[in-house]
């Protein structure tokens, strides 16, 4: 996937019909730990995963409590004896809870590592080159996040396909969603992998600036069976704020924005309204990036 150009066109490339099918999610990348909490992403994951008939992998990470640089051979992080006790007992309450889940059992392959839970998550998506990756978002409250769930953070700094963090306590089919529009080229992919969530019947809400509204008069207009209302937002400063009161007020299911550079320190940078959205967003949150996976993310 290459990563689009910030001066694109926004006329004619603002183009949300240039895709027309859904894209097809073959391969879902689940991170669980055997929490409670984690029900309801897998519950969303496997809602999304019977539309699809994709095949799901659950990624699950032990972090050590101190975590030592990884061996030059293996690149796996070392553990003591205590941890590695504590490694067993996590991936037993894994399986317990893969067990218990009717979508999950004997259908969900399992994916261990040792290490930071967002950067072997990505590394994992990387390797088995999933293109959706599905994580809880966080705890209820901003306050409660503590600023952002680290693992979302870090994904969204290293994610090559569609990252989509769950809220707790929704609902697992979805049907209305919100989608943060610039008026660039990724704008079509955004909208497409939006829709790819919805169950029918399938409403986005765009939120664009006037040029990008302004490419279709702010009609309504149909993708990938999903029907889609254009508002034109007349200035983008405020414009997570805004996102935030139209998710709330259109009670949506799931926010999107794009994902705008290929590196790390590039998305940590140009990415503002992203992190804002992981942390205060009460809906879940897909974020689509337009760059391919962070070139030191298999190092």
């Amino acid at each position: 996937m290459q990563t689009t150009s910030p001066t694109a066109s926004t006329s004619a490339a603002y183009d949300a019909s240039a895709t027309r099918v859904v894209p097809q999610l073959n391969r879902v990348v689940v991170g669980v730990r055997g929490a409670t909490s984690d029900e309801g992403v897998m519950r969303a994951a496997a809602a999304i995963a019977r539309r699809h008939g994709s095949q799901v992998t659950a990624a699950t990470v032990f972090r050590p409590r101190v975590l030592a640089p990884p061996r030059a051979l293996t690149r796996r992080h070392p553990m003591e004896e205590g941890d590695r006790r504590e490694a067993a007992a996590w991936l037993r309450g894994v399986r317990a809870q893969l067990r218990r889940a009717r979508h999950a059992h004997e259908r969900w392959r399992v994916y261990r590592a040792v290490g930071d839970p967002g950067t072997e998550i990505a590394r994992a998506a990387a390797r088995l080159e999933a293109e959706l990756t599905v994580i809880g978002l966080g705890r209820e409250t901003a306050e409660a996040r503590e600023y952002g769930s680290h693992v979302a953070l870090r994904l969204a700094q290293l994610a090559g396909a569609p990252l989509l963090a769950v809220a707790r306590g929704c609902s697992s089919v979805w049907h209305t969603a919100v989608a943060l529009l610039d008026g660039r080229r990724h704008d079509a992919a955004v909208l497409h992998a939006t829709a790819s969530l919805l169950a029918r019947p399938a409403r986005i809400v765009a939120l664009a600036p006037p040029v990008a509204g302004d490419a279709h008069g702010g009609q309504e207009s149909e993708i990938s069976g999903a029907r889609v209302e254009y508002e034109r937002v007349a200035s983008t400063r405020d414009w997570g704020a805004i996102a935030l009161e139209t998710c709330a007020t259109r009670r949506a299911d799931v926010i999107a924005l794009p994902l705008y550079g290929d590196s790390p320190p590039v998305r940590a940078l140009t990415n503002h309204r992203a992190l804002r959205l992981l942390s205060d967003a009460r809906c879940s949150v897909l974020l689509v990036p337009d760059g391919g996976w962070s070139p030191d993310l298999l190092d």
